[in-house]
């Protein structure tokens, strides 16, 4: 019996059925999810609508962290200030200044992150891998976002000193 035979004497409906299977979807395809080409979102977020708000959640946290950030260095500005004797003095400068780079380039670091994602995505297990991922975001989050935060106030406080001759 050749195939073609088969094929005509059994059709794949009543293989599916006797193996109490459904036909295939056209739109799942081994077993992964399929979306079409204007959808927008993804599993986690459900619609193009569910993506914005997450994305605008993140946007949030990134502003209360600059936020706090700012809050905390006001406390030191002012400490220093009193620290000075109610003067805008050593103590004083040095905190603003090094607030203000430490602010700066914590945001410097974070764009350079986003810039350099895809090369060390790509160089640490290819594009699409977990693993990759994972220490890319490491390396993007505590090398250049914390890195660029902390050599800002390094060079903040560096120039107050340089200007007072320390």
């Amino acid at each position: 019996m050749e195939i073609a035979e088969i094929k005509q004497r059994l059709p794949l409906a009543q293989v599916l059925d006797h193996y109490g299977l459904k036909p295939p979807d056209k739109n799942i395809r081994l077993h992964r999810k399929y979306y079409s080409q204007k959808w927008a979102g993804n599993q986690y977020t459900g619609s193009k609508a569910g993506a914005l708000k997450v994305a605008n959640r993140y946007r949030l946290a990134g502003n209360a962290t600059i936020l706090a950030s700012v809050a905390i260095r006001g406390v030191a500005t002012y400490e220093g200030i009193q620290a000075d004797v109610g003067e805008f003095g050593y103590n004083a400068q040095s905190a603003a200044f090094g607030s203000a780079g430490s602010i700066t380039g914590g945001i410097a670091g974070a764009k350079a992150s986003a810039a350099a994602s895809v090369f060390i995505d790509a160089w640490f297990g290819g594009v699409g891998a977990v693993p990759g991922a994972v220490i890319g975001g490491v390396i993007r989050g505590f090398g250049l976002g914390v890195g660029g935060s902390y050599s800002g106030s390094y060079l903040g406080e560096s120039a107050v000193d340089y200007y007072h001759g320390r």
